[in-house]
C-alpha cells in the first residue's frame, strides 16, 4: 500500500512540474521574454501546486488503504512524496541554469528566500493532496462485509448434548 502513494507521489510530481516545465521552454525558444516571463512564470506556480497536489490526492485516494488509516494521512503521504519530488527537480533545474550563468543569481544573493519559497511551495502541495484525498477517497465497505482470514475466526463447537437418549417406541 505505501509503494501506491510512493507512485502516486511519483507521477503527481512529475506531472505537476509540467507547467514550469512548458514556461521554461517558452522562453528558451524565445517566445517569451522580460516581464511577461516572469508573470507566466508567477503564474505556473499555482498551477503547479494544485496539479501536483491535485493528482496526488485523487491517486492516492483510489488506492487501497488499511480500515486504521484516515484519509488525510494517506493524502499527505502521497503529497510529501510529490512534494519532496517537485522540490528536487526545482533545485536541479535551478542548478543547471545558474552553472550555466555567468551573473550572480537569486540563490547567492538571497538563500533564505528561495529554500523558504521551495519549502512553502511544497507545504501547499501536501496540503492540496490532503484535501483532495479528503474529498475523493473511495469509502471502505462496511464492518460486516468485510473478509475475515481464517486464523481470526471463532472455533467452531459441536452442539450440546441433551444427555441420554430414550428408547424409541
Amino acid at each position: 500500500m505505501i509503494w501506491e502513494r510512493a507512485r502516486a507521489g511519483l507521477v503527481s510530481g512529475t506531472v505537476g512540474f509540467a507547467p514550469l516545465v512548458l514556461v521554461i521552454l517558452l522562453t528558451r525558444l524565445g517566445t517569451l521574454s522580460g516581464d511577461l516571463a516572469v508573470s507566466v512564470a508567477l503564474l505556473a506556480f499555482p498551477v503547479c501546486i494544485l496539479l501536483g497536489g491535485g493528482l496526488a490526492g485523487y491517486l492516492a485516494g483510489q488506492g487501497r488503504r488499511r480500515r486504521s488509516e484516515a484519509k488525510v494521512v494517506v493524502g499527505g503521504t502521497a503529497g510529501f512524496v510529490a512534494a519532496l519530488l517537485f522540490a528536487v527537480i526545482l533545485l536541479v533545474f535551478y542548478f543547471l541554469r545558474t552553472a550555466s550563468a555567468a551573473s550572480p543569481d537569486v540563490l547567492s544573493i538571497h538563500p533564505i528566500r528561495v529554500i523558504f519559497a521551495v519549502i512553502l511551495i511544497g507545504a501547499l502541495m501536501v496540503a492540496v493532496a490532503m484535501a483532495t484525498t479528503q474529498l475523493s477517497a473511495k469509502p471502505l465497505p462496511p464492518r460486516g462485509q468485510t473478509r475475515q482470514m481464517p486464523s481470526v475466526r471463532p472455533p467452531t463447537t459441536a452442539a450440546p448434548s441433551r444427555g441420554p437418549e430414550a428408547p424409541v417406541r
